[in-house]
């Protein structure tokens, strides 16, 4: 028996979102995927961050409150 790879565990073509997508939209495909995570892409499809529900529920919070948008994770 083999040593467990993140291969062995990782979505291989997971759903993406561009930075200037709706946090809508994000929130839709994580219900409907039932993910925690999306990876943002630019243009050419370089992973340049992402969005999690804890994501979405703050940036929530902060347009309730009257606050500023929702921040992306950036530690690549």
């Amino acid at each position: 028996m083999g040593v467990l790879k993140v291969r062995d565990l990782m979505t291989s073509d997971p759903q993406t979102l561009f930075a200037d997508e709706t946090m809508d939209l994000a929130r839709l495909l994580m219900a409907l995927g039932s993910m925690r995570h999306l990876p943002v892409v630019d243009r050419e499809h370089r992973l340049v961050g992402l969005v999690s529900n804890r994501d979405i529920l703050r940036a929530s919070d902060s347009q309730i409150r009257g606050g500023v948008s929702c921040r992306l994770t950036r530690s690549m």
